[in-house]
């Protein structure tokens, strides 16, 4: 007897939160959540973050249960920010990616933090950041049938 395997649908975004989220991100979030059926909606999500997700709300609003699969606030899992942006000036809104070996030390909890949450679901809308949507299909892939989306306006 064959088993199916469990699904993980990856949505690639900003880290929107309740008072910030673009109605565009908001409907999309809904479409998914409509088209694919998820048990559960998994978020990378900072455990600092005091202000609601809006992922969080869209959920709330629907029905569906809804967790974080971020990374504490610890030294090791620490990337750059906007003051790793060499000599840009604050306005041109660029920042360094990295460092690379903090990243996946990140993607490799995230992904552990996803296992751990499908041993009792079958289905699940992951929402990372956009950063991260291209690896983690990668990673995830090797345990689950995965399908990527981003909002397009984000990516071009």
């Amino acid at each position: 007897m064959h088993m199916t395997q469990k699904r993980l649908i990856l949505f690639g975004t900003r880290h929107w939160k309740l008072t910030d989220i673009p109605r565009e991100i908001r409907d999309s979030l809904e479409v998914l959540i409509r088209e694919f059926q998820p048990d559960i909606a998994l978020e990378e999500w900072s455990t600092t973050q005091t202000e609601k997700s809006g992922l969080a709300d869209v959920c709330s609003s629907m029905h569906l249960s809804w967790d974080s699969i971020g990374t504490p606030p610890e030294p090791r899992y620490k990337t750059f920010d906007y003051r790793d942006a060499a000599d840009f000036p604050n306005g041109a809104n660029v920042t360094q990616y990295g460092p690379l070996p903090t990243q996946e030390m990140r993607e490799e909890a995230m992904y552990g933090n996803i296992v751990h949450a499908m041993s009792s679901h079958n289905v699940a809308l992951v929402v990372v950041g956009l950063a991260h949507l291209h690896s983690m299909l990668a990673k995830l892939s090797k345990n689950f049938e995965v399908k990527g989306y981003a909002y397009h306006l984000e990516i071009f």
